[in-house]
């Protein structure tokens, strides 16, 4: 059952810390109320009222030492009888009766046939479980605060359900170490994919910070030792990845540490990067119980509040409590038929500015697509415009490379242009090629014919149309050739200099 905020408490020496997350719309976590109450002391009035809203989103957390977890092999049970087929193994393996134990379980899937001791007609069922006393204590604390929790499990539990949910790279690998490092306390936890498979305690800081080297060593060892152990059970994991979180002074040179082991891959995970602090300003200790409000919001598989057997009330009572809610619903059932007149009214009314705005909206659309094909219409026409004058050649150019090719005896008399009605651009061109004698007037105008029959930007049209060689009236007695032709200029021309 998810909820947007959850709560989670945890007992720290004599005093309670109670950290408030709100999801927010991005994903994010959001730490809103972070308080510590003394044990001697009520929770201020504003934070009683927050969590006497919602008290199944209260996850109350244990101390790593207060609660125990484990693997059982059982029948496929359900409900009720799987609760006290487990509650019996656990007073048979630990003492006590079944009632002295408060558990958690849950039915994991069919145990491997194959494995040693196994039986393909057992499933294996994860335990979580802690003696009726702590819990009972436990529950007390929180009735007297007026905020029964909904929750109970320990804080390794916490980390370990919020890191396969969250942590980096969770579900990549088959098994692996999450170890915590605290002020109060510290411990790992190995785990796999199907469940989490031991837990041990790690060592605390005897020099309180004077010789870190010693402490890390410590850690290290202790890491190692427990991934040892671990290959030594049943299932024989293979740890692929080691996750330290908790303190910033000792995480990060701890995976350092365990790097140059070469143990197994390691890095540091910044737990509290999860949330959105504010102005809080958590200690390592306190991210177990952020981590409780978290999973508070979004459910946890596992208990240690199970559901009490029997009924409260007794068979008379209970008579007597079904005669009075059978008379309350009949004389409810005038107030539900004036409250369904009024809903339907309230319906009417919505449903009537709702086809207003309707209408209004399709009006809108309708000028939108006014305007969406005018728009096209514009930028087809812009793209015919660039279309076109792509494919016109460049005159100026045109005309600068036909006066290149001129020799310097031939003289242009006129130049026009024009365009017929097969789109291709024509230049008639008239002039004449003076010189000393007819031979060399008519050479240059011969050289500059077959320059324009060898240019790539325009074609000859047929012969030319004029071709006249007459003296010129003059006393240096010279002579020239008129000519007149026609070019078809090529598309797209570019234009060369030279």
């Amino acid at each position: 059952m998810k909820s947007r905020r959850g709560y989670g408490v945890q007992r720290q020496g004599t005093t309670r810390l109670v950290v408030e997350v709100g999801r927010e719309a991005r994903g994010r976590w959001t730490v809103g109320r972070f308080e510590r109450v003394d044990d001697s002391q009520d929770p201020s009035p504003a934070l009683a009222r927050a969590m006497s809203r919602d008290p199944g989103g209260i996850a109350w957390l244990l101390d790593d030492t207060e609660a125990r977890t484990s693997v059982l092999g059982l029948p496929p049970l359900k409900g009720r009888a799987l609760e006290r087929a487990v509650a019996g193994l656990i007073a048979r393996g630990e003492g006590g009766t079944p009632d002295s134990w408060a558990i958690g379980c849950q039915l994991l899937g069919p145990r491997p046939g194959g494995q040693a001791g196994g039986d393909a007609r057992l499933h294996d069922v994860f335990v979580m479980y802690a003696t009726r006393t702590i819990v009972d204590a436990q529950i007390a604390a929180a009735t007297a605060w007026g905020t029964p929790p909904g929750i109970m499990l320990p804080a390794h539990l916490a980390l370990d359900l919020l890191y396969r949910r969250h942590g980096p790279e969770h579900g990549e690998h088959e098994a692996w170490n999450l170890v915590f490092i605290g002020r109060e306390a510290s411990y790992l936890c190995i785990s796999t994919r199907e469940h989490l498979l031991l837990t041990r305690r790690l060592p605390q800081d005897l020099s309180h910070g004077a010789d870190p080297a010693e402490y890390l060593g410590r850690l290290a060892t202790e890491v190692e030792r427990s991934i040892f152990f671990a290959r030594q059970t049943e299932r024989s994991p293979h740890v692929e990845r080691i996750i330290v979180c908790g303190d910033h002074a000792i995480a990060p040179r701890l995976v350092e540490r365990l790097q140059q082991q070469g143990l197994a891959p390691s890095l540091h995970w910044e737990l509290e990067s999860l949330f959105v602090w504010g102005a809080n300003a958590p200690a390592p200790d306190d991210l177990p119980v952020a981590a409780a409000a978290l999973l508070a919001c979004e459910g946890v598989p596992l208990n240690l509040l199970a559901r009490r057997s029997g009924h409260a009330l007794s068979a008379a009572s209970r008579r007597r409590a079904l005669v009075g809610a059978g008379a309350v619903g009949l004389a409810a059932v005038p107030l539900l038929l004036v409250g369904g007149l009024m809903t339907a009214r309230i319906q009417g009314q919505y449903l009537d500015k709702a086809r207003d705005r309707l209408a209004e909206a399709q009006a809108r659309a309708g000028q939108a697509e006014a305007a969406y094909r005018a728009q096209r219409v514009l930028m087809a026409r812009e793209e015919r415009i660039v279309d076109y004058t792509a494919a016109r050649p460049d005159l100026e150019s045109v005309l600068r490379r036909v006066a290149i090719l001129a020799p310097s005896s031939v003289v242009f008399k006129s130049l026009r242009m024009q365009e017929p009605e097969t789109g291709q651009l024509r230049l008639q061109i008239e002039g004449e090629s003076v010189a000393g004698t007819g031979t060399a007037a008519q050479s240059g105008f011969v050289e500059f014919l077959e320059a324009l029959r060898a240019s790539d930007f325009a074609t000859l049209r047929g012969e030319p149309r004029t071709m006249h060689i007459k003296p010129v009236d003059n006393q240096h007695g010279s002579e020239r050739t008129v000519f007149s032709l026609e070019l078809g200029l090529k598309p797209a021309v570019a234009a060369q200099e030279g």
